[in-house]
């Protein structure tokens, strides 16, 4: 009889619990039923709602659905097309209309007194007759993308569009398109009328536009081959920062400028009457330092070494070593037209070198994507 005792008791307590089941059910019954209903009369009507949104339909933002859009292995990014198409609608931008700045006095050593930045956060980069990118312009590109994190990023060019896989590979890098924007330069013929007719042209206009573009808006000028390896913001707060090492003349691949700085005029004035076709680098290095800096010294900062416009060639590309302190530049220039081997995506990874480890900071060769965060 002991035994049979917890067997009632456990009966009773399983009727118990289906009687209450049975309680809660009988509302929730009643709450399906009601929202089915409701959901009935709302169908009913839901077509007619569904065709006026279809014909009341607005052009979403286009900066919105290119966000959502994925690459095969599902990160967002953007189609090189409708990235280049950002890019061209975008309105020239104009240098707002301001008081000229007069630099008289300017301490050049300590910057702008009041600590803040005076050169606007753009980088220039200048492009005559070309039209595709190669391996190290698209890292060095990805390199002030990265580092300098421009409010905009200016490809002043003579040609009509670029294009390419590497160009294709920049417009798909996030952000590359919300700062980019395009300007037609054309290629100077004269200077001062004194024509450029010779092999030098292009060289030569290149060193005589990069002055009237930051005599125009001011920022960072880049050779296509001078790779960023931290901020350029500390130089922000002078007039004019630009490398120039002792007993060498001015390095003409960096220039940090406003655009109201003395030098940009002086330098440019230079050639008026006195540009020589024929010599590489006289107009745009040696002249106005002995002509400008060797007088006036102050209208300048003088960066010495850290702007990487020196020989680093054997310390960039020699074969199976590393530079420790690279890292401790604020830009080198690769001077890639002096290499006998052309570095490329496919050929960068051996042997070891520095070049390697500056482009693997940036580039991963396994997805083939920047890496920029």
């Amino acid at each position: 009889m002991r035994d049979r005792k917890p067997s009632y008791r456990l009966l009773g307590a399983m009727k118990a619990m289906g009687a209450s089941r049975r309680m809660l059910l009988v509302p929730l019954i009643a709450v399906l039923l009601i929202l089915l209903y409701a959901w009935t009369l709302r169908g009913s009507r839901w077509p007619a709602k569904h065709y006026h949104r279809i014909t009341n339909w607005e052009q979403p933002d286009p900066q919105e659905l290119l966000d959502l859009l994925p690459l095969p292995d599902g990160d967002p990014t953007v189609l090189p097309e409708a990235a280049m198409r950002i890019i061209l609608a975008k309105e020239p931008y104009v240098p707002p209309k301001r008081e000229k700045r007069n630099f008289e006095g300017f301490n050049n050593e300590t910057g702008d007194a009041s600590g803040e930045y005076i050169v606007p956060n753009f980088v220039h980069f200048l492009r005559f007759n070309q039209e595709e990118f190669d391996f190290l312009d698209f890292v060095v590109v990805l390199s002030a993308l990265r580092h300098q994190k421009p409010e905009r990023l200016f490809f002043h060019t003579n040609v009509k569009r670029f294009r390419g896989e590497l160009w294709e590979k920049l417009l798909m890098t996030p952000g590359f398109a919300d700062v980019t924007e395009m300007v037609h330069v054309d290629l100077p013929s004269e200077i001062f009328g004194q024509p450029m007719d010779n092999g030098n042209r292009v060289w030569h206009a290149g060193d005589i536009t990069r002055i009237r573009i930051l005599m125009k808006y001011g920022g960072i000028f880049l050779d296509n081959d001078s790779y960023q390896v931290k901020s350029l913001d500390p130089f922000r707060r002078f007039e004019l920062a630009i490398g120039w090492d002792d007993d060498q003349f001015l390095g003409t691949q960096v220039i940090v400028a406003h655009p109201d700085a003395r030098f940009l005029n002086e330098w440019l004035e230079t050639y008026r009457g006195a540009y020589f076709k024929d010599k590489w680098y006289y107009n745009a290095g040696e002249r106005p330092t002995v002509e400008v800096l060797y007088k006036r010294p102050e209208h300048i900062h003088r960066v010495k070494l850290l702007f990487g416009v020196h020989y680093l060639i054997h310390k960039v590309f020699k074969a199976n070593e590393v530079w420790a302190e690279w890292r401790d530049q604020y830009t080198i220039h690769l001077l890639k037209r002096h290499q006998e081997k052309t570095v490329t995506q496919d050929n960068f990874l051996t042997p070891p070198t520095t070049l390697r480890e500056m482009i693997l900071d940036l580039y991963n060769p396994i997805s083939g994507r920047p890496r920029l965060f």
